[in-house]
């Protein structure tokens, strides 16, 4: 099957109430949020979206609320990675008849893995699916990296469709792009990069959610061929993961309060941040003085 969705896909939030549950209408409108700014597409309940910290019927209801929120735009890509390669298929197929048009997934996790239970896994996932899916390659917490020969097998047999590279690989990112038909998802720190070594090249991760306008921005600007201020925004997104004072996840929820979408805390175990750090934060931000809707504009 084709699948041709290259493009900006913010790794969304789930949003969370005071009481420890999924807030599905904060989760809408920050999917509402992002579509406005010109996203492609998004990817529901992966790291970002703490999926796994959430119960199997949670990722559930986040996947058919964030496809309600988006109204038919952009391509929705549902994450439905789990230890299980059942739970994983049980998502897989909730996605299909909520309306997604991909799912993507770690490889199995927690326990160490071998190369033929892995190519399983993705292969008892495309099959329960029947839509694209992609993997989503993060070495630095499932212990596991998938390489170049196994995408290529798996795109060969037509069961995976695309690749999120969680790593700054350029080597990898060069070989996957002779894949012909394959959609590579740099995050968003090496997204210049992959634009031009990639035919599908896109973009997953967590910045998205607070600044899809500088994302937007540069794929923009490189398709019209201003480099230099594409690689002005690559800078900026750098940039401004040098100024996150707290761990990643709770700094991106932080920040998307600062845009105005307050959504609560993380999940346990993970600790929340401190007033102390996001006060901090907010002043790291404000000294860039962005001005966000001039981030996505087309300009020499």
């Amino acid at each position: 099957m084709d699948f041709d969705a290259p493009g900006v896909f913010p790794a969304n939030i789930t949003a969370r109430t005071d009481d420890g549950k999924v807030d599905l209408k904060k989760t809408q409108e920050v999917v509402r949020f992002l579509f406005s700014k010109g996203v492609d597409g998004l990817h529901v309940c992966g790291s970002t979206g703490e999926f796994a910290s959430l119960r199997i019927e949670d990722r559930k209801a986040v996947a058919e609320a964030c496809i309600e929120a988006a109204e038919g735009r952009g391509t929705i890509m549902i994450h439905v990675g789990s230890v299980s390669t059942a739970d994983s298929c049980e998502l897989a197929v909730h996605a299909v008849k909520a309306g997604a048009q991909a799912v993507s997934s770690v490889p199995p996790f927690y326990y160490p893995q071998s190369r033929e239970g892995v190519m399983r896994h993705y292969t008892r996932i495309a099959e329960a699916a029947g839509i694209p899916l992609v993997i989503y390659d993060n070495p630095s917490t499932t212990g596991f990296t998938v390489d170049v020969d196994m995408v290529r097998e798996l795109a060969d047999k037509n069961q995976v469709h695309g690749i999120k590279l969680a790593r700054q690989d350029m080597y990898s990112l060069a070989l996957l792009a002779e894949i012909k038909g394959l959609n590579i998802y740099p995050v968003e720190s090496f997204y210049l990069g992959g634009m031009a070594t990639a035919p599908l090249c896109g973009t997953i991760g967590s910045t998205g959610n607070w600044i899809p306008e500088a994302l937007v921005g540069m794929k923009r600007n490189f398709e019209a061929g201003n480099i230099a201020r594409a690689a002005y925004l690559q800078r900026l997104i750098c940039l401004l993961y040098e100024a996150y004072t707290f761990e990643e996840m709770q700094v991106t929820k932080a920040l998307v309060e600062y845009r105005g979408i307050p959504c609560g805390i993380t999940w346990e175990p993970l600790r929340p941040i401190t007033d102390e750090a996001k006060n901090a934060l907010f002043r790291a931000i404000d000294s860039f003085s962005i001005d966000f809707d001039d981030l996505a504009t087309v300009k020499a």
